[in-house]
């Protein structure tokens, strides 16, 4: 019977990945054969005292009049938001090109298959939260697109939690370390991640990746997804600290954030010297 069960497991899993496109399925056949220089093997708990970023982050004093079922109201058509099992048959927000549609309509493919349990582990569901991540990264017009689709799979009923919403909070803190939302969803989506916040969920985790990107006063995104001690530490609900060693052998320890640039972490540690 376990049998039976795995194997029916592993069709639906490969029916999921021949749907996939062609750059995952290039990305996973050379995964497994990569020798990654560093991977969660070469990830420690830091010891002693860390200096930790004064952030001063705040909540907007208008966040709680952008409730996110006005944007909803306002730019879905009348769409609603539900978790699901199925990929969607149109994207959530109107796209000006067939190839952003046509993209829209893969993204969520690939969070069907990021969340599904037991579907891809390791390095191969991490290559699979990249490709979403880059997609945003490249293409400001997909960006508002997949946050919200992110979104709609954290979004359950009937009182029983949809068993791939941690993994859709996971990803859009991904999503969130690398990319920020237009200035029409911004608020909204930070009330939404604000009101989750009271859980023990992921809603904090968001929150603050959502309010670092937006202090840093621009929207371009960064260049690269996030990396593996970010991931780890999103899944962890951590904070992520680097060494740095100075000219006269000193060496200290500061909190990094995903919109941490080189010059505030500097900055940070020479203050404390």
């Amino acid at each position: 019977m376990a049998d039976n069960m795995r194997r029916q497991s592993s069709v639906d899993i490969d029916r999921k990945v021949l749907n996939a496109s062609k750059e995952l399925l290039y990305l996973l056949r050379t995964v497994d054969e990569w020798d990654e220089p560093h991977g969660e093997r070469h990830l420690v708990s830091i010891p002693g005292n860390v200096k930790l970023l004064d952030l001063r982050l705040q909540l907007p004093h208008d966040v709680n009049a952008h409730a996110f079922s006005k944007y909803v109201g306002a730019y879905l058509r009348g769409r609603s938001l539900l978790a699901t099992r199925d990929p969607i048959v149109s994207p959530f927000l109107p796209k000006q090109t067939t190839l952003d549609h046509k993209e829209a309509l893969e993204v969520f493919r690939l969070i069907l298959l990021y969340a599904s349990e037991d579907s891809l582990t390791g390095r191969r569901n991490r290559v699979v939260a990249n490709l979403i991540v880059q997609k945003g990264i490249s293409n400001d017009s997909l960006r508002d697109e997949i946050l919200l689709q992110l979104v709609n799979q954290t979004v359950y009923s009937g009182g029983a939690s949809y068993d791939g919403a941690s993994h859709a909070w996971v990803l859009l803190a991904g999503c969130l370390s690398a990319f920020q939302p237009s200035q029409n969803l911004a608020k909204h989506l930070l009330k939404y991640v604000s009101d989750a916040a009271n859980s023990k969920g992921y809603g904090i985790v968001c929150q603050q990746k959502l309010l670092q990107g937006l202090s840093t006063g621009t929207s371009c995104p960064r260049s690269y997804p996030p990396c593996v001690l970010e991931w780890t530490a999103v899944r962890l609900k951590a904070c992520v600290a680097l060494p740095c060693s100075f000219s006269d052998g000193v060496t200290l320890k500061g909190q990094v954030e995903s919109w941490t640039t080189a010059e505030q972490f500097a900055s940070n540690l020479l203050q404390s010297r």
